[in-house]
């Protein structure tokens, strides 16, 4: 396939799946980590993570950039910051920003700096802040209403027109 409008629109979707789903399975790992009802253990928590990164092909990619045992943290903070890791919350923002200034629009990339800004922004909070448990689940929780909300400004600087133009030719023809 061509690397035209297309593609780029084709990356954008993609990467904004990938990151939101990121964000879903992280969470599903810190809720099965909180459940009460689960016995507490290092070796518990290992096995949860170590899954969390194979139901995203990240288990690999983890071991060889970390070099370190699976624990919450570190994967945590490889799965939401890696820019290197296709399914990793870093990747899909960066990916999604270079593909915003190879679309053509009466919108220039600019309008997109400040909300891609704002989103490094709370990245780097899981680098300085160390989340945990109930605040992490609150802030993947946040992560996914500005993912939504981004996804709301592509609709609306693309796609806006195209709604116009059909809602108009309902009327007309209905």
């Amino acid at each position: 396939m061509s690397r035209d409008h297309a593609w780029q629109f084709l990356r954008l979707g993609r990467n904004l799946e990938r990151a939101d789903m990121t964000t879903r399975i992280v969470d599903a790992g810190v809720k099965v980590i909180l459940d009460p009802h689960q016995v507490s253990a290092t070796h518990l928590e290992q096995v949860v993570w170590g899954n969390v990164l194979k139901s995203v092909s990240g288990y690999t990619a983890f071991r060889k950039v970390k070099r370190a045992s699976i624990n919450g943290d570190r994967v945590v903070e490889f799965l939401l910051n890696d820019t290197l890791f296709p399914r990793a919350v870093g990747y899909c923002m960066q990916a999604q920003e270079y593909a915003v200034t190879q679309l053509p629009s009466q919108h220039t990339s600019g309008d997109f700096a400040e909300t891609f800004s704002a989103l490094r922004r709370r990245s780097c909070d899981t680098k300085n802040n160390n989340l945990r448990g109930i605040d992490l689940r609150e802030y993947l929780n946040d992560l996914q209403i500005e993912l939504a909300e981004l996804h709301v400004k592509y609709a609306e600087a693309w796609f806006s027109s195209i709604e116009t133009v059909e809602h108009t030719a309902m009327e007309l023809t209905g």
